[in-house]
C-alpha cells in the first residue's frame, strides 16, 4: 500500500476526494480537475487526478472518465483541512457539480 502522505499536496487532496466517491464497475464517472480545484481552495492539475487514480485503482486511461459514480458527492472539507495548500485559493462550490453533499 502507498503511502499517500509522500505525494504532492495535488495528489493527496485529489485522493481524498476520489474516497468520498462511490466506485462503479464501468468508467462512467467524470473526474474534472476544475471541480477537485474548486472544493480544495487549491489547484489540481490533471497529472494528479490521473496520479490518484491510479493510486486507486481506478481506470484512468481516458481521462477524465473513470471508474466513479456519475452521481459526484461533495467531500467534507475536513478530509483535507490538514494538508496547508487546502483552501489557499478561492474556493467555489457549485451546485450543479454535486448530486449530494457527505454527511
Amino acid at each position: 500500500m502507498t503511502d499517500i502522505t509522500k505525494e504532492t499536496p495535488a495528489v493527496q487532496i485529489a485522493f481524498q476526494w476520489l474516497n468520498a466517491q462511490t466506485p462503479t464497475v464501468n468508467a462512467n464517472g467524470y473526474v474534472e480537475h476544475h471541480r477537485v480545484s474548486r472544493w480544495a481552495g487549491y489547484y489540481i492539475g490533471k497529472d494528479a487526478i490521473i496520479r490518484a487514480l491510479e493510486l486507486h485503482g481506478l481506470k484512468s486511461d481516458k481521462y477524465p472518465r473513470s471508474n466513479i459514480s456519475k452521481l459526484v458527492t461533495q467531500p467534507l472539507f475536513s478530509r483535507i483541512a490538514h494538508i496547508p495548500e487546502a483552501g489557499t485559493h478561492q474556493r467555489n462550490i457549485y451546485e450543479y457539480d454535486y448530486a449530494k453533499i457527505e454527511k
